[in-house]
């Protein structure tokens, strides 16, 4: 697989850690929330599952970002920046590309039936299937795009909870609902206004204006469906404002906080929108993440 590739070793890891898109693995993360939320973390037998759910999602995710590379190979060398994606480049050659690509989604899927049983595995081959659906067209179609990208993030935190039997709120699924969708708005707002409509058949169908809007509303309905969790986790326990009820009070401006950051970078900045690209180059917006688990753990963990 290696000698498809001129160059040292070092050139060689870079480029298949590129077409891995492995910081982007820090969306995975989401399948921890399950466990995290319930106060299971410390569970070393949670914590284990969710560690596995992690990486067998990264593999499968990894999965897709090399089906979509090989799919738009020919598109992405006339793009501005995706020219110098590892396949476009030449850097690595599409057969390797597709062994990698049936390695990565096998392992994913076998893996996911073992620890975590058929109700995993059918949530793990729902977005290998979805995501494969929209590299083979649905991404040109205005609306379905959005919401294929929002479900990838909605099914890794259901992923989570399945391959730990833990129920997922209903307050935390529309959470996580919400603001998946307001950061889908947001990646396709950011690559209208970087990268211009023709780069992405989808955008040709939508006004700025209505991915402004849709931003605007499912960032309303994610903050206040955020809130709701968190007055559900408060009202069991108390009807006064405890400390560990005022940590997850807190936890409500900071995540209001977050994305307010997101939005402006994406409004003043030359960015594509991508959440984890956004995060990476943001000191601030790190801070404030950093900030709210903070006060969700200490909150659940030390004074819940």
């Amino acid at each position: 697989m290696m000698n498809s590739i001129p160059g040292n070793p070092k050139t060689v890891l870079r480029s298949y850690i590129k077409l891995l898109r492995i910081p982007h693995w820090i969306k995975n993360g989401l399948v921890f929330l399950p466990v995290a939320f319930s106060g299971e973390l410390l569970n070393a037998e949670c914590l284990a599952k969710s560690a596995l759910a992690f990486i067998s999602f990264c593999l499968i995710s990894s999965a897709v970002y090399v089906n979509n590379d090989l799919k738009d190979v020919d598109a992405d060398r006339s793009h501005p920046t995706k020219c110098q994606r590892p396949l476009a480049s030449g850097a690595i050659s599409p057969s390797h590309a597709k062994i990698l690509l049936a390695i990565l989604a096998s392992t994913a899927l076998i893996a996911a039936f073992v620890f975590g049983g058929a109700a995993s595995d059918v949530i793990l081959a729902s977005y290998l299937a979805l995501n494969i659906a929209y590299s083979f067209g649905l991404k040109n179609e205005p609306i379905v795009d959005i919401a294929i990208l929002s479900a990838g993030f909605v099914l890794r935190v259901l992923y989570g909870g399945a391959c730990c039997n833990i129920p997922i709120s209903p307050w935390l699924f529309l959470t996580i609902l919400a603001f998946a969708t307001y950061f889908a708005f947001g990646k396709r707002h950011g690559e209208q206004k970087v990268y211009g409509n023709s780069s992405r058949k989808s955008l040709e169908n939508y006004p700025s204006a209505f991915l402004s809007n849709g931003m605007t509303v499912f960032l309303t309905l994610g903050l206040a469906f955020y809130s709701l969790w968190s007055y559900e986790r408060i009202a069991p326990q108390t009807s006064c404002l405890t400390p560990s009820a005022t940590l997850l009070v807190v936890g409500v401006p900071l995540v209001m906080s977050i994305c307010l950051r997101y939005n402006f970078i994406v409004s003043q900045s030359q960015s594509d929108g991508d959440p984890a690209d956004v995060l990476f180059s943001d000191k601030w917006l790190i801070a404030l993440l950093v900030c709210w688990v903070i006060t969700v753990v200490v909150s659940i963990y030390l004074l819940g």
